[in-house]
C-alpha cells in the first residue's frame, strides 16, 4: 500500500469537480498495525449509541462470516467537497490506485469518461445518487 493513493470526484450537471483530496492512503491517521488493532476493538466493543451501531452483535446475526470488505473512509475534501453537498443525480467517484501505475491525470481522465480502459493495481466505485 506504500504507493496507493486515494481521490474522489463528483460528477454534476456533465461537469467533473475533485471532491476529495488525492492523499496518499499511509497520511491516513491510522494504517497498518494500528489500523487492525482499531479495526478488531470495533467489531468486539463498539456500542449501539448514537449513530454508531454494535458491530458485535450483527457479526453474530451473521453466522459469523469468515470474511469481511471494510472501507477506511473518505479522503480529505477540497473546497468543493467541503461547501457541496450530494443531489440526486449526482455521480461519485472513487478511486483507490497506485501512484507507481497511474498518475492523477490518468485517475482523473478515466473519471471524464476519456479512458475506457481497464484500470489495474486500482479499486475504484462509481455510484448515481438516486
Amino acid at each position: 500500500m506504500d504507493n496507493y493513493h486515494i481521490v474522489s470526484f463528483l460528477k454534476r450537471d456533465g461537469q467533473l469537480l475533485q471532491y476529495g483530496e488525492d492523499s496518499p492512503v499511509q497520511t491516513y491517521n491510522y494504517f497498518y498495525g494500528q489500523l487492525k488493532e482499531w479495526i478488531i476493538d470495533k467489531l468486539n466493543n463498539q456500542k449501539d449509541e448514537g449513530p454508531l451501531e454494535d458491530l458485535h452483535s450483527h457479526i453474530i446475526q451473521a453466522n459469523k462470516p469468515e470474511g469481511a470488505v471494510i472501507s477506511i473512509g473518505a479522503t480529505s475534501y477540497t473546497e468543493v467537497g467541503e461547501s457541496t453537498f450530494l443531489k440526486v443525480g449526482d455521480e461519485v467517484f472513487v478511486y483507490v490506485y497506485d501512484s507507481s501505475v497511474y498518475s492523477y491525470e490518468q485517475i482523473e481522465a478515466h473519471a471524464k469518461g476519456s479512458e475506457q480502459a481497464t484500470l489495474k493495481s486500482c479499486s475504484f466505485l462509481h455510484q448515481e445518487i438516486k
